[in-house]
């Protein structure tokens, strides 16, 4: 066999590996925003029928044995790929290792518990979702330990996988531990401040027509398509899809104007990476984002760095008070420092820049222990509530606002809690190295004129897909290692400014 007619097998054998993948995306969005309540038994088992066909395909004999002979000839590769054969063969091994009937059980597993997640959460009773959140514990335990055989991995190590390919718990600790200590630093010196500025500026009634109308005009300065995807409403704010499927979801609140704004543009982010990459490389294997952590630091930069900055609003803050007119006696200035306001928050999505990393520290560290068995389901709300009270000051008043706030364990994305975090990082980074190339970035954010950064971040970063590991492509594109310091940087002279505190260029 020749290597090019290996390699054309493979990938005709993968367009509907990918294509199946995709369907999985429309159905879990289907799921979160329009399917009716009581289909969850149903769609579980359509869940459960699609992973495990999607499995059977991943490990099919005539797709493994093209790979092998192309894996022999990997010199006369493109680096394109390279990284499909490097991709496709960490799918097929781990697709060996995983038992079908444990990823049937989990695909069930993941409608049913999201189901007892959803009312436990409006009922604001844990108790509702222990039952399901144990078994999927138990789930993801097993999992971890079938990936792990051969392996000297921790079994969380062994999941953080599937969203951070090459990290670790040791190399992510040792990225948060010195950021947790400069967080706590910044967060005493605003403390510290006699700055303050009060939430109530910002309430009133605020329609949600007008809501979405605002979000659809934004969206579409950012670049987003509206031809190619779609924004709806679900419980928990997300992204689905690929290609030129990609479909956003906000949560509205009539009193809450930044709920629906800020969820919106953290979703566009992630859309904007999906609609980037380029489109010869959809339905190939390394023509999906390189990370979980990468697709975090564009929704992060797009939603805080961008959409919070003083830039973004000497355009958009005129256009704000035409639609709502009880912000037309607030002055842009006030409105931009309030907006900034950091004070502790119950809910992780509602979070400041500065305390948000504190909520997922605090997920980091739980996730852990419930996955290596250090900690129960049945203790997960008291650990919850006091590390809570310990890092951010007080202890939640019931669950919702609580140990039920976020969808991820329901779906037994265990691991991917930090990715949140490792997107700020990146994102300093990203901003960091796109200021240098454009020097004009906040005058053309200023005029509203947003594409600028997108097409920066498209020629950079979502064209290549995972052609380069997170970590590679961060040296690739800004010439350093991932650190800490640039974050750090950034939220210290920006805060600086708004709470009249001390920093220096050094800091």
């Amino acid at each position: 066999m020749e290597a090019n007619k290996a390699l054309a097998e493979i990938y005709a054998a993968y367009r509907p590996i990918a294509a199946l993948q995709s369907v999985l995306e429309v159905l879990h969005w289907d799921q979160e925003v329009v399917m009716p309540q009581g289909a969850a038994t149903q769609r579980a088992e359509q869940l459960a029928a699609l992973q495990v066909t999607i499995q059977e395909k991943i490990m099919a004999p005539a797709l493994e044995e093209a790979l092998l002979f192309v894996e022999k000839e990997t010199s006369s590769l493109s680096l394109i790929e390279q990284a499909d054969i490097r991709e496709l063969r960490r799918a097929i091994n781990r697709a060996k290792k995983l038992p079908p009937t444990l990823v049937c059980e989990l695909a069930r597993q993941d409608v049913l518990s999201v189901q007892a997640w959803s009312e436990a959460r409006q009922k604001k009773d844990f108790s509702l979702f222990a039952s399901s959140l144990r078994r999927m514990v138990e789930l993801k335990q097993q999992y971890a330990d079938a990936l792990r055989v051969g392996s000297s991995c921790t079994r969380y190590d062994a999941l953080l996988q599937e969203f951070e390919p090459n990290e670790t718990e040791d190399s992510l600790r040792l990225l948060f531990e010195p950021l947790q200590a400069s967080l706590v630093h910044l967060i005493e010196q605003i403390q510290a401040s006699s700055q303050r500025f009060a939430p109530n500026v910002l309430q009133g009634v605020f329609p949600i027509p007008q809501q979405e109308a605002l979000i659809r005009y934004v969206l579409n300065t950012f670049g987003f398509s509206f031809h190619e995807g779609r924004l709806d409403t679900s419980t928990h704010p997300f992204c689905s899809g690929v290609g030129t499927d990609i479909r956003i979801t906000t949560r509205y609140d009539e009193h809450d104007l930044c709920e629906a704004l800020f969820g919106a543009f953290h979703e566009v982010g992630h859309a904007l990476y999906e609609q980037g990459i380029a489109r010869e490389r959809i339905g190939t294997p390394s023509g999906v984002a390189a990370s979980l952590g990468l697709h975090e630091s564009q929704s992060r930069l797009w939603e805080n760095m961008i959409a919070r900055s003083l830039s973004f609003w000497k355009h958009f803050f005129p256009i704000l008070q035409s639609h709502f007119s009880s912000l037309q006696e607030i002055s842009l200035e006030t409105f931009w420092r309030t907006v900034n306001r950091v004070e502790a928050s119950w809910i992780r999505t509602q979070a400041d820049e500065v305390t948000y990393n504190l909520h997922i520290l605090l997920r980091f560290d739980i996730e852990r222990a419930l996955i290596a068995g250090d900690l129960s389901v049945s203790d997960l709300p008291l650990a919850w509530n006091s590390r809570f009270e310990r890092d951010l000051g007080a202890c939640p008043p019931d669950d919702a606002l609580g140990v039920l706030q976020d969808i991820h364990w329901a779906s037994g994305l265990f691991g991917y809690f930090p990715t949140y975090t490792l997107g700020n990082l990146y994102a300093a980074q990203w901003l960091q190295k796109a200021e240098q190339d454009l020097p004009a970035l906040y005058h053309a954010v200023e005029r509203g004129e947003l594409t600028i950064l997108r097409e920066w971040l498209r020629d950079k970063i979502h064209r290549h897909g995972r052609t380069f590991l997170a970590r590679s492509l961060c040296e690739k594109v800004t010439g350093e290692t991932l650190s800490p310091l640039p974050f750090v940087r950034y939220l210290s002279k920006k805060y600086s400014e708004i709470y009249a505190i001390s920093w220096n260029e050094q800091t």
